[in-house]
């Protein structure tokens, strides 16, 4: 059994900047939309607070400094952008500008081979085999149907002969209803969803679920979610992460794509510990990283899973199709 951890670098190896990493998030969302001040006036007002010019930031100091207001609110002035709450769903409407639609149609044109790192590791994957995307966008779930792969999303057991799916951080194909205090995270039969939510959605209070780059996420405290009548999101990601768990306390090879392991997710390095001291033995681990990192990341996937005696490889970078432009404008395989 192998375990895939897919992280925003595999996105961003493939796809390039259409599936920007968090710290591309401001530069990204500002070139993409000039005229983002007027359509994200909330989230305008949050990049003028923090002083600074919106291509300087990245995701998760904005995601943080509204994370925190609405949690510390007692103890700071009234927030810019008004009361708690109001500047997320101009948040969850520039998430779905970069990684929803634009990056499904990116998804859908990459080809069916073996040329390029995510095509090849999926020719790779087999019955049994679990999926972790942690990434919003939908280009795993896209890239395994296109290799013939059968996806099911994790609900409650790891089977022997099921490509098994699992979503730590939610996805942008992900919904949650908050009129109708409901969410809706797997298709008929427990298929992934591969279509992202549609921004015009969030205005009819049905946002991407999507667990926010802050250091306490509070989609994975029970008494939260009971607070604002949300039980089943509490549950829906603790599927995932009850995923992980078996996923990393089972697998012979762990395979990991453009993840980081950040150090600010203490609850996720927390978890990995607990899994692996269930391991008799140690897994074989090999990784998919820039040149420029790749004794960095080595150094935070030995300190994450505290393992000795672990075989690790880095394999390469993460790399996209080889691609050159046609004619018509539009890109061309290479022979």
């Amino acid at each position: 059994m192998k375990v895939f951890f897919f992280g925003a670098g595999s996105s961003r190896g493939t796809l390039g900047e259409k599936a920007p990493v968090a710290a591309e998030f401001g530069r990204v969302l500002s070139s993409k939309t000039p005229s983002w001040e007027t359509e994200f006036p909330k989230l305008a007002k949050v990049v003028h607070h923090l002083k600074r010019e919106l291509p300087e930031l990245g995701l998760e100091p904005i995601w943080t400094c509204i994370d925190y207001y609405d949690k510390l609110q007692g103890a700071l002035d009234p927030s810019p952008w008004g009361r708690r709450g109001t500047a997320v769903p101009d948040l969850k409407r520039a998430l779905l500008r970069i990684y929803g639609k634009d990056c499904d149609l990116a998804a859908e044109d990459l080809p069916r081979s073996d040329d390029y790192t995510l095509g090849n590791l999926m020719s790779q994957v087999e019955p049994g085999d679990v999926l972790v995307s942690f990434n919003y966008d939908t280009l795993v779930e896209r890239l395994a149907l296109k290799f013939d792969r059968s996806l099911k999303t994790y609900n409650g057991d790891l089977r022997p002969g099921v490509i098994t799916l699992v979503k730590p951080h939610g996805s942008a194909s992900w919904c949650l209803d908050l009129e109708g205090k409901s969410v809706t995270s797997a298709g008929k039969g427990g298929s992934p969803l591969i279509d992202s939510l549609d921004e015009r959605d969030v205005e009819k209070q049905k946002e991407p679920l999507v667990l926010g780059a802050v250091p306490i996420k509070s989609e994975l405290i029970s008494e939260v979610q009971e607070h604002y009548g949300l039980r089943e999101l509490f549950h829906v990601v603790m599927r995932q992460w009850k995923a992980v768990r078996e996923a990393v306390a089972r697998a012979e090879r762990f395979i990991v794509v453009g993840y980081s392991f950040p150090i600010e997710d203490q609850y996720c390095t927390f978890l990995f510990h607990e899994a692996m001291l269930l391991r008799d033995n140690p897994p074989i681990i090999e990784y998919y990283e820039t040149p420029g990192r790749a004794a960095e990341r080595a150094e935070r996937i030995m300190a994450t899973f505290r393992c000795k005696g672990t075989h690790l490889s880095w394999r390469d970078q993460v790399n996209p199709p080889r691609l050159a432009p046609a004619h018509d404008g539009l890109p061309s395989r290479l022979p």
